[in-house]
């Protein structure tokens, strides 16, 4: 069984945020130690083209992103503090499943 993972892009979270984040990390280990899979299962997704981005967002969007230049009313919709690791876990995962 082949499963994509995305916990080794650490999303910084300030303390009691209530996204478990930690849960990817836990899951991955939590399979690897039960034998569920092996690490040759564990895939990290490629990372999003700028063109399949754009099917979704528009560039100025996408450039604000990239550079942590989110207005606080955006940052609160994606409900995550901004952080680059942020940004490479968002270009690989579940955000952009639609695409």
């Amino acid at each position: 069984m082949k499963i994509y993972r995305t916990d080794i892009f650490p999303i910084i979270l300030p303390e009691n945020h209530p996204f478990p984040a930690v849960k990817y990390s836990m899951l991955s280990r939590r399979l690897l130690q039960h034998g569920i899979v092996s690490t040759n299962d564990m895939l990290v997704p490629r990372e999003l083209a700028r063109h399949e981005l754009l099917r979704v967002h528009s560039n100025e969007y996408l450039r604000r992103f990239e550079r942590g230049e989110m207005t606080e009313k955006e940052m609160c919709r994606i409900g995550l503090p901004w952080s680059p690791g942020l940004v490479d876990w968002a270009r690989r995962s579940w955000i952009y499943a639609g695409i």
